[in-house]
């Protein structure tokens, strides 16, 4: 979509599929605030569509085949994406 004023504005939305946010479906340890979703539980709403600032970039790390209570879980591990630049960094530099 885009705006028709000066200068050209876009709005970008991502199509996203989610797990179910219920106890159940999401565990996060108190101490170290590591969260895991359970893979078999999609949040069943349909509400696909977020803005670009409300993105987070994840990715799922599921746990070895000898985690066998653990099969379905999977360990969510928040990235940074390539070729960004934190604040920090850039007064390291």
């Amino acid at each position: 979509m885009e705006y028709a004023c000066l200068p050209i504005k876009r709005v970008v939305l991502f199509k996203c599929e989610w797990y179910n946010p219920s106890p159940q479906g999401t565990k996060i340890h108190v101490k170290y605030g590591i969260v895991k979703v359970q893979s078999s539980r999609k949040y069943r709403k349909y509400d696909p569509f977020i803005f670009v600032k409300q993105v987070e970039q994840l990715y799922f790390k599921s746990y070895p085949d000898t985690c066998h209570d653990k099969y379905d879980w999977m360990v969510v591990i928040k990235t940074k994406a390539w070729g960004t630049i934190t604040a920090l960094e850039a007064n390291m530099e």
